[in-house]
């Protein structure tokens, strides 16, 4: 009831949960799709909001703290409403990294494993040569 709305079975605006989804389109109109404004309200609400709701001795006490809850979100700008919809994003995808990875064999998955290492290293080294290439190219400028 406190998530979908005020003590009804319904969905209406009183919810935690429609209130943080229009605080969440407000500060954030150009998330493009409707489900990352969704995601962003919904993961911040389980979050924020859930865990602290389930420990109320009352239902007074819960929406109270449903209602702290929306005033901090309220407080939050637009980049950290990015950053969190990003934290999520990259929790789903290391998630769905490692269920694929579970399903390797041993000998394959510490293949992969050495393959992603492998990858970063040359990338870093890369980033390193172009770094002191832009320094001598600005160097030679002068």
């Amino acid at each position: 009831g406190l998530l979908r709305a005020s003590g009804d079975a319904g969905w209406d605006a009183s919810g935690v949960l429609p209130r943080a989804i229009a605080i969440v389109q407000e500060k954030v109109p150009d998330l493009v799709e409707p489900r990352e404004t969704q995601l962003v309200a919904t993961d911040l609400a389980c979050r924020e909001y859930l865990a602290d709701a389930f420990g109320s001795s009352t239902l007074a006490e819960a929406a109270s703290k449903g209602d702290a809850f929306i005033a901090w979100l309220e407080t939050q700008d637009a980049s950290s409403l990015k950053e969190a919809l990003a934290d999520r994003k990259d929790y789903r995808d290391k998630a769905e990294a490692d269920a694929d990875q579970a399903k390797l064999d041993p000998e394959a998955a510490a293949k992969l494993a050495e393959d992603k290492r492998r990858a970063v290293s040359v990338e870093a080294m890369l980033n390193d040569i172009m770094v002191l290439k832009d320094a001598k190219d600005a160097e030679a400028e002068k």
